[in-house]
């Protein structure tokens, strides 16, 4: 009884019994995984640990005429004295990146401070966090060009319980960043956010590539203690939320599987509607091991790496190409915002591992459009094209055809009654469908020839509550023979990190559904 208990009631427009259902399937949850910067979900770029130091001046030699002393000792680096124009280098920095550094023991009275300088520009961003009592913190970020001070945020942070502040997180997003910390064994609490002005944008290439990060600390002589830093990393992360999932899949739509790994795309989410980064994610069915693989940036031509969001990627073992469309979200972040659009992209590398940067141009549909699907058919050779349009206050599905997968589409049907949102189209055995959730609680299977809907997807414990959003993204993928169940389908939650200013784009958990015959 738990499913009736808990399932969602049927939507107004599905509510016709179909025999047989079109989704042969119902689908029972398995897990949850919400990522708090946690390692499983992690691909490093620099790691700075003691315990692999062997000569710190040429490793990471002093940037600036400063005078902290650095010692190697009871596993963390000590650092005294010193003034806050000084540091050491630590690695190059990365605009879509975050960067970590986790604490030993800070005294009251001293100061750690992360830099990120571009010399040459005479640019910098630079957090200074110190520690003003026994359980409070002061965080200051300021960004600076030439003479002039951007962005000066500000906060002050309370552990309540003396816990210590064992990490202090900041979260590059393309046109902005995050700070978080973390006391002992909690979730991260943000702290303060900050859009990049034109100045200061590190998606421009030439001025990312000029950056370096510097970190150091300021210990006044009145204060007898060191501080302990115990290691700065770097690393690309899925953050504190993950969203808009899709499966990668050849022209014809079935998904790409290999060694029992299933390959997805997902945003990774960040505070608003220009953060988040392409993901690219695995997991074994049987195991819903989720795993970061990879980030994918793109490059648009205008001297900018940019962080779109909500693809498709295809694969195409004909060609060897990989290619598919994106939403041009990151254009929000621009001073003034330029418009939204969907772009196409295709390269030859395998962007699903690592950092790879995609040159990417317009598709020819621009406007709030988002979350793109595509799919081959076989029989006719054309392109079909799901999208969703928003017409306020919600979204609508829309079909598209063409003889190319990046451009000349055609209207074919829609806008649709229902809200949509998170377009997918499933190649059930040879037979496309359109699948979709909704404001209205419930996850559509519409036609892939005219929209019309057909049923709604049979599931329990939905992820979603009274009062949260249900407009989430149904992401079924059937199996090879052989798997465990025959499908899955993962999807995620509406709800944002805590203590975050509105508005916010900061969810979700990721839901691992196994599918199971209707008359299991």
């Amino acid at each position: 009884m738990i499913s009736t208990a808990l399932g969602s009631l049927p939507c107004p427009q599905s509510r016709e019994k179909r025999d047989p259902r079109v989704l042969p399937w119902r689908f029972v949850r398995q897990s949850v995984y919400r990522p708090a910067f946690d390692p499983r979900t992690q691909l490093i770029l620099a790691e700075i640990v003691p315990a692999r130091v062997n000569d710190l001046d040429t490793m990471h030699p002093v940037i600036g005429p400063g005078t902290t002393e650095w010692q190697l000792a009871d596993g963390c680096f000590k650092l005294r004295g010193g003034d806050a124009g000084s540091g050491r280098w630590m690695y190059a920095f990365n605009a879509f990146s975050c960067h970590e550094l986790t604490l030993g023991r800070v005294p009251v009275g001293a100061s750690v401070f992360w830099s990120a300088l571009a010399a040459d520009d005479e640019v910098s961003l630079t957090l200074e966090l110190r520690r003003t009592g026994l359980d409070t913190w002061a965080f200051e970020l300021s960004g600076v060009a030439g003479d002039s001070v951007l962005i000066r945020r500000s906060a002050v942070l309370s552990a309540g319980n003396a816990a210590a502040l064992e990490r202090v997180i900041l979260q590059g997003q393309g046109s902005g960043i995050m700070v978080f910390a973390q006391f002992g064994d909690t979730l991260p609490r943000h702290v303060l956010s900050a859009d990049y002005p034109a100045a200061l944008d590190f998606r421009r290439v030439r001025l990312a590539q000029n950056t370096q990060v510097v970190v150091g600390a300021v210990v006044p002589p009145q204060v007898a203690e060191p501080v302990c830093l115990r290691a700065v990393r770097h690393y690309f992360s899925a953050g504190i939320g993950i969203a808009d999932i899709r499966a990668i899949t050849t022209p014809d739509g079935l998904p790409l599987v290999e060694r029992n790994r299933v390959f997805v795309t997902a945003s990774l989410r960040g505070r608003g509607l220009p953060h988040s980064l392409q993901g690219v994610l695995s997991f074994d069915p049987s195991l819903c091991d989720l795993r970061l693989e990879g980030v994918i940036v793109f490059d648009c031509d205008d001297g900018c790496w940019r962080n779109e969001i909500a693809s498709h990627l295809m694969h195409d073992p004909a060609t060897g190409d990989w290619f598919g469309l994106t939403t041009g979200f990151s254009g929000f972040g621009d001073d003034p915002p330029t418009a939204k659009l969907i772009r196409s992209f295709r390269t030859r590398r395998d962007p699903r591992f690592g950092f790879t940067v995609i040159p990417a141009s317009p598709s020819g549909i621009v406007g709030d459009y988002e979350d793109p699907a595509l799919y081959r058919d076989a029989a006719t050779g054309k392109w079909r094209l799901a999208v969703c349009i928003g017409q306020k206050p919600l979204y609508h599905a829309m079909l598209f055809e063409s003889d190319h997968p990046d451009r000349d589409f055609q209207h074919v049907a829609g806008p649709t009654a229902p809200d949509a949102t998170g377009m997918q189209i499933l190649n059930l055995h040879g037979r496309p469908v359109v699948l979709y959730g909704s404001a209205e609680r419930c996850l559509h299977v519409a036609s892939a020839e005219d929209l019309s809907l057909l049923e709604t997807i049979q599931m329990d414990l939905p992820p979603w509550r009274e009062g949260s959003g249900s407009r989430v993204w149904p992401a079924v993928i059937p199996l090879p023979a052989g798997s465990l169940v025959p499908a899955v389908m993962l999807t995620m939650d509406r709800l944002n990190h805590p203590d975050i200013p509105h508005h916010t784009w900061t969810y979700g958990s990721v839901y691992f559904y196994h599918a199971v015959s209707v008359s299991a």
